[in-house]
């Protein structure tokens, strides 16, 4: 191995320099595995070992292995949980994989990986679990083309979902990776049954102390406290926060800062963050026409309108906020309204 310690995204882009070197533009977008396990068996990656070609072993609480053969310490061999209906799920425990066999042969003789081991379990596990996982996003998923596909791209689920199809991973994969890749203020929650599973921040939202869904995590936890003491059995609260969590009342909440009793927490509020981001796009010397970002949110978020926080007008919203001030300008011989954020 080499003296100089792998890291996982430059592991990985070493690969793809390589790679393209070879191949050019012929090179597929979706990268073959197969042709990545014969370049691993290269000096370049360390001599002395030997990847054998990926196993399917099917069995309860297993996704992925990678074991050494006692008998020949120089073969490793890599296991995965076969599932036909999921390929990309099969590509990315693949990948995982190679991850540890590139980075961490040198620290153990075998390898048990399932998706609960990178969020919680001990702390070297978990450390060298997450290297495996960035090894095999930054390998399915290279950045520079996903910096190219995002830019200047309305972001939403089915683009996200279009790149997923072109690299072949899962839209959670692509997700996570978009999270992590972003400079945009963004944050992914995965919630199951009604629970929170984890939530990835972008890093952008992470130095802007972005609140939004944070604070709906508590309001909700506080709505599922209440069902649990409704409850006379913990299968029943389940079943009521998972009813919950599909309602509209929870889109409400989580969108648009709406609570069941119609009470609206401004600071979380969908229709704040929409007048926030028609402020960016509009204002003149740090102030915006009201009537403007009316009609720029009505056609961009229609979703946020006064009417759905109870409000008849956008004065209305910026005044029963108090999170904007607002002034009036004869413009044209007619008074209007004008707004900004609260200087702190």
């Amino acid at each position: 191995m080499s003296s100089t310690p792998l890291t996982s995204s430059a592991t990985a882009a070493r690969i793809w320099k390589l790679l393209r070197g070879v191949f050019g533009s012929e090179l597929p977008v979706a990268i073959d595995l197969e042709v990545v396990r014969e370049l691993l068996n290269q000096p370049a990656f360390g001599k002395g070992a030997n990847l054998k070609k990926p196993i399917a072993f099917d069995a309860e609480n297993f996704e992925g292995a990678l074991v050494r053969n006692e008998d020949q310490h120089e073969e490793w061999g890599i296991f995965y949980k076969p599932r036909p209906k999921f390929p990309e799920r099969e590509r990315f425990t693949i990948a995982h994989e190679m991850g540890h066999f590139v980075l961490h042969r040198g620290q153990q003789r075998k390898f048990n990986c399932d998706k609960e081991s990178v969020y919680s379990g001990i702390d070297t596990i978990r450390a060298i679990e997450r290297e495996a996982d960035d090894f095999a996003s930054n390998l399915l998923m290279p950045g520079d083309l996903l910096r190219d596909w995002i830019a200047k791209q309305r972001i939403d689920f089915r683009f996200l979902g279009d790149i997923a199809q072109r690299f072949q991973v899962s839209l959670e994969a692509l997700c996570i990776r978009y999270i992590k890749f972003t400079t945009e203020r963004a944050i992914l929650v995965y919630w199951d049954n009604g629970y929170m599973k984890y939530e990835w921040r972008s890093s952008s939202a992470v130095k802007t102390r972005a609140r939004t869904l944070t604070a709906a995590y508590g309001r909700i936890d506080q709505h599922f406290e209440q069902l649990r003491g409704w409850a006379e059995h913990m299968d029943q609260a389940r079943r009521l926060a998972a009813e919950f969590a599909q309602s509209d009342a929870f889109r409400d909440l989580v969108i648009h800062g709406i609570a069941p009793d119609g009470s609206v927490d401004w600071p979380a509020a969908g229709i704040v963050r929409a007048l926030r981001d028609a402020a960016a796009e509009l204002a003149v010397d740090g102030w915006t026409p009201v009537a403007s970002a009316g009609r720029w949110i009505a056609e961009r978020l229609p979703e946020h309108l006064p009417t759905k926080y109870g409000c008849s007008s956008w004065r209305q919203v910026i005044h029963e906020s108090r999170l904007f001030e607002l002034r009036y300008r004869d413009v044209g011989g007619q008074r209007a309204a004008w707004y900004r954020a609260k200087q702190n």
